[in-house]
């Protein structure tokens, strides 16, 4: 959350966790769109997320139990090379025209 003024809350218990994102903190507008785009890139570098949430703003995290450090410290550069690259604008909204709905 330090990191990024997109990810406006997270939450969960043990290996469940969900990261809400919104485009502003104070209204809490959900990130819908910027979300999609997130899943897919990570998609594209490796890492399954998958979104959730009445908004379809949250990202779930559900990890394997025989996940390792090294699998995590992985899992989370992606992450934050997929964020980087959404909110730098890499991912354009045509390339996810052909997964509306998914």
């Amino acid at each position: 959350m330090d990191r990024y003024e997109l990810i406006g809350d997270i939450r969960g218990k043990g290996l469940l966790i969900g990261a809400e994102l919104v485009r502003c903190r104070d209204t809490k507008e959900p990130a819908d769109k910027e979300t999609a785009k997130i899943v897919y890139r990570a998609f594209q570098k490796g890492l399954i997320l998958f979104y959730v949430g009445i908004n379809s703003n949250v990202l779930e995290f559900t990890p394997p139990l025989t996940m390792n450090r090294k699998d995590a410290d992985r899992g989370l550069q992606i992450l934050d090379e997929s964020i980087s690259d959404v909110l730098k604008g890499k991912v354009s909204d045509e390339e996810m025209s052909r997964y509306a709905g998914w």
